[in-house]
């Protein structure tokens, strides 16, 4: 298991990514499409993860009130990003 909690492993890897970049600017530019490559992936992984979320919220909910709610919900979400 892991020592450290998830945040603090993140920030951990941002002030690395920060000291990176002031150090070795060269290097680090040239490391840029490896987090273009990450961004795009976390990107492709958002509207299954959203999909899901609500497939699940639609099948646990028996009451039509609540999956209208939802639906409404879900519609601005979608049209605002």
């Amino acid at each position: 298991m892991n020592k450290f909690p998830l945040y603090l492993q993140v920030i951990l890897a941002i002030t690395l990514a920060i000291i990176f970049g002031l150090v070795s600017p060269d290097q680090a530019h040239a490391m840029k499409p490896l987090g273009d490559g990450f961004i795009k992936l976390i990107k492709m992984c958002i509207t299954p993860l959203i999909f899901v979320t609500i497939t699940t919220g639609i099948i646990g909910s028996f009451d039509v009130k609540k999956i209208g709610k939802l639906g409404i919900k879900t519609l601005i979400y979608t049209h605002s990003t």
